[in-house]
């Protein structure tokens, strides 16, 4: 669903930091949503209208 089933990543560092990255892309997807007065859709992450 988030786009670590298929990977092609070797070692855990590498994998944190994917992780990591993907976390900061979804915290900036819902500040965004606030921002714009849209917060109702906060969980909703893989339609960004």
């Amino acid at each position: 669903a988030f786009g670590f089933e298929k990977h092609f990543i070797r070692g855990l560092q590498k994998m944190k930091l994917r992780c990591a990255l993907a976390l900061i892309v979804m915290l900036a997807l819902a500040v965004g949503r606030i921002r714009e007065k849209r917060g109702m859709n906060l969980r909703s992450l893989v339609k960004v209208a």
